[in-house]
């Protein structure tokens, strides 16, 4: 029996241990590879849900700021006659500053459509019409005045035209010294 008795340890009691713990190693490798692909999947899930929320959280907000948007930019927004008001206030700083006999604003407006150098280019613009009356000093003055404050203002067109002639009570002409000026500006937006 001596002689059998290391193939029997060897068969039936080290090359069985071996394949037991080769098997138990296996799986326990296997057990820890993919417990630890399924903490990353979990983590990644678990990012993903969170920035989905946070986007669904976004889009929330940006829909209810969609409509305080559209009143800013629509064709009557605030943007839009941004240059209008300030063109505005300024104008009624420079008339006070100028004697009324020398210079009188007659209209201002914003253009509906885009021209020349706004309508070239890819940088928003608006097209603002000014209609003054006055003495040729005094509207320069204030054309100078109005493009320091505004810098935003690139002048387009302007159009100088003696005024319709009046006649007094002797039937003569009067020249009062005043021109009738129309200045086309473009009021650059950032």
């Amino acid at each position: 029996m001596n002689l059998y008795r290391q193939s029997i340890i060897l068969f039936g009691f080290v090359i069985p241990l071996l394949l037991i713990a080769a098997i138990v190693g296996g799986a326990f490798y296997f057990y820890s590879s993919v417990e630890a692909t399924h903490k990353s999947k979990v983590a990644a899930f678990n990012s993903s849900e969170t920035k989905r929320k946070t986007a669904d959280n976004l889009e929330k907000q940006s829909t209810q700021e969609r409509v305080k948007l559209q009143q800013w930019t629509s064709e009557n927004g605030v943007v839009k006659s941004e240059a209008l008001l300030a063109l505005r206030s300024n104008l009624k700083d420079i008339e006070k500053n100028l004697p009324p006999a020398e210079f009188k604003v007659a209209n201002f407006e914003q253009l509906a459509n885009k021209a020349g150098f706004g309508a070239a280019s890819a940088q928003n613009s608006s097209q603002l019409s000014l209609t003054l009356r006055g003495t040729f000093r005094a509207v320069q003055l204030a054309l100078l005045d109005l493009e320091t404050k505004m810098p935003q203002l690139q002048l387009q067109d302007l159009k100088i035209t003696p005024p319709a002639s009046t006649t007094a009570g002797s039937g003569q002409t009067s020249q009062t010294g005043s021109l009738n000026f129309q200045a086309t500006y473009t009021a650059w937006e950032k």
